[in-house]
Formats: structure tokens, sequence, C-alpha cells
């Protein structure tokens, strides 16, 4: 009780600097205000019994509360980053708090790809273009989930990992294999054309981002990541086809089932920039990709080839990557945020001067240059994503 009487008297002559009692009040001002003295002193000594001071130290590590004049603790309407950096500090922490949202939508893409080789190393020797094969018009219906995960506290707060996964069926489109005796693609000699049906492509993606910039209704996202993009093609029932008039010759190659997969994967940075209104929101994002390309395939037919590996591909490239999504709140319930939602994402990659390795059936390995690589194509999808 002593220790809260002398409490309360420091208190009283700090609050006398603090709100403007003068310094040179004579004694008799102070005679004559002692009741009002021994009230002040009785009104604090009854709102430290309300706060709970039993006389007993508090440690500073426990925090700075600050109260109202009545000595109650004022309420306070705190963000998700706000609410997660108060609080007392027991340590360094890399983050006190994560808040997770997840997506799942349906997409419709149009793609192609397409390959290259020459007839030598230098790609100098006639014809610089042997043999190129195009999968064009490639009709991909696909699955995609989408989740984030950010981070709010501590020494990772601001920052988030992103997790992207899609994966497509291939449900129409067209090969065309075409070989050639002069240079620039001219002289050609042999055409074959197939559909292309019941195949897939797949795309995973990891990538740690940081909100540099944040504010009500904008927001810059900068993101760094590793990629990896895969393509699995076939030929069969192929109708060879008259280079000079077009027309369809014979009938489909019997017992042709030959596959091509292909794959880029590599590192990536990029940048994302969002609107958001109270319901709405419209997000940009382009990212640039660094991507190593590798492909092996299987050309059953060809006896003088080794099976299943006939022959593979290996190029260094660059990708490039565009999204444009559109999201609208629904109201379920207010501990959840749903929102529905449309994006468009185009892409295109490209891989030069790499090498194609032919394994013969008789143990040997022939190489020439692979000229390029192109992938690349656009798909619209829909998604309904949940925010806890």
């Amino acid at each position: 009780m002593r220790n809260s009487v002398v409490a309360a008297a420091v208190g009283l002559c700090l609050s006398g600097m603090v709100f403007g009692v003068p310094r040179d009040l004579d004694m008799g001002t102070i005679g004559a205000n002692v009741p009002n003295l021994n009230t002040s002193l009785r009104s604090m000594a009854f709102e430290l019994a309300l706060l709970g001071d039993s006389g007993q130290d508090h440690s500073p590590s426990e925090g700075i509360v600050s109260f109202s004049p009545s000595g109650r603790i004022p309420l306070e309407i705190n963000s998700q980053r706000g609410a997660a950096n108060s609080g007392a500090d027991h340590g360094i922490s890399l983050w006190k708090r994560v808040s997770f949202d997840s997506s799942f939508g349906l997409s419709q893409r149009s793609a192609n790809l397409s390959w290259s080789i020459a007839s030598d190393m230098s790609g100098e020797r006639a014809p610089n273009v042997l043999s190129e094969l195009s999968y064009e018009g490639l009709q991909i219906r696909g699955v995609e989930v989408q989740s984030h995960f950010y981070f709010l506290g501590g020494l990772l707060d601001g920052s988030f990992v992103d997790l992207r996964v899609n994966r497509g069926a291939i449900s129409g489109g067209e090969t065309r294999d075409s070989d050639y005796s002069g240079d620039n693609k001219t002289k050609e000699y042999s055409r074959s054309l197939s559909r292309n049906t019941g195949d897939y492509v797949a795309d995973y993606s990891l990538a740690y981002g940081y909100r540099w910039v944040s504010n009500e209704t904008l927001s810059a996202d900068v993101l760094a990541g590793y990629s990896l993009h895969h393509q699995f093609v076939r030929k069969q029932n192929a109708v060879r086809v008259e280079p000079e008039s077009g027309v369809m010759s014979g009938s489909p190659i019997k017992g042709l089932n030959s596959t091509y997969q292909s794959e880029w994967q590599g590192p990536w940075v990029g940048a994302a920039l969002s609107w958001e209104g109270e319901r709405h929101k419209l997000k940009v994002q382009s990212e640039i990709h660094s991507a190593f390309y590798y492909a092996e395939a299987n050309w059953n037919l060809r006896d003088s080839f080794m099976h299943p590996k006939s022959f593979e591909h290996n190029a260094t490239g660059l990708g490039w990557v565009f999204d444009l999504s559109y999201a609208y709140e629904l109201s379920f319930a207010k501990a959840n945020k749903s929102v529905v939602g449309v994006s468009y994402r185009a892409e295109s990659w490209l891989a030069k001067d790499g090498v194609d390795t032919l394994y013969l059936a008789n143990g040997e390995a022939v190489s020439t240059r692979l000229n390029e690589v192109t992938w690349g194509g656009s798909a619209m999808s829909v998604y309904f994503k949940v925010h806890r």
C-alpha cells in the first residue's frame, strides 16, 4: 500500500508538470487544496487497484500499455499485419501468423509446339533445316490449383509463398512432320499430317514474393521462383501428303505411335500490380523465365533407332508469361472471404542453338544442331478462391 501511495503522489506531481500546475504555487494554496489532493490520491489508489497493482514492480519487457483517463484499456481496430505485430516481443521470429488462400479453376487453352534440326552441328551445311515437326492448334482443357501463404509479423512480414499447379488434356490439334533438301525450308520432299488427342501438358511453379507497395487500393509485389513446364505429344494415324499439291495419299500409317516428351524448367523473376475496390480486384502479373530445355522421343517405327529413347534434345532459352485476372468478392460469411474470378494468360518460350542427339540401334550416337524450339499460346480460365 505504501508503494501505491508513493506512486500516486509521484503521478500527481507529474500531472501537475504536464497539465500546467504553476511551479511557484505557495503553501497557502496547497493547504487550501489539501481536500482535493486527498480526493485525487484516493481516486488514483482506486484506479491502481482496478488495474491489479499489488505493489510489485512490472518488468519493462511486458510492454507499455496506454490507458484512457478513466483507467480502461481503449479498444483498437487493427489490420491483419498490425494485429500480428502487436503484443509482446519474446524474441526474433520469422512470422507471427500465416494467412492462407487457395483457388480452384478450369481453363481452356490453345498452344503450339515446334522444333527443327540442321544437317550438322554448325548449321551451315545445306540444308540448314533438315527436319521440322510442328504440333499446331493444340486444344487443352485444364484444371488449375493455386495457393498463397502470407506471412504476417516477424522477419518475413509482408512476404508470401505462391504455389501453382496446372494440368491439361489435349483434346485436339494437328501434327505436321516435314523434311527438306534445300536451305530455309525449301525443296520439301516428305510431309505427313496427324491429329493430336489424348496427350497432356502440366505446369508447376513455386515462388517467394514480397509486397513492397501497399495501400488501401493499390499494391505491388516482386517475385522470384522456379517453374517446370511439361508437354507430352504423340503421332498416330498419320497420313502422307504430297508437299506440292497438299493432296493426301494412301491410308494412315499402321502401327505409328511416336511420342515426344519435352520440358522447360528454371528460375524466374516477376512483378505484379493489383488494384482493389470494395469487392473488385484487378491484377496484372508479368514474368521472365530462364529455362533449360530437355526432350526425348520414341520414333517407334524406325528400326534403325534405339527404343524407347530414339533421340534427345538439349538447349537453353527464355520464356515470357503475362497474366491478367479479375476477381469479385462474395459475402457468404464475415470470417471467410470467397471470390470468383476470370483470368487470361499468355506465354511464349524460345530455345535456340541446342543439340540433337540421335541414338542408333547399333549403340552409336550421332549429334547435330537443334536449330530452335518454340512453345506458346494463351488460356482463359474461371476460378473460385477461398481466403482464411
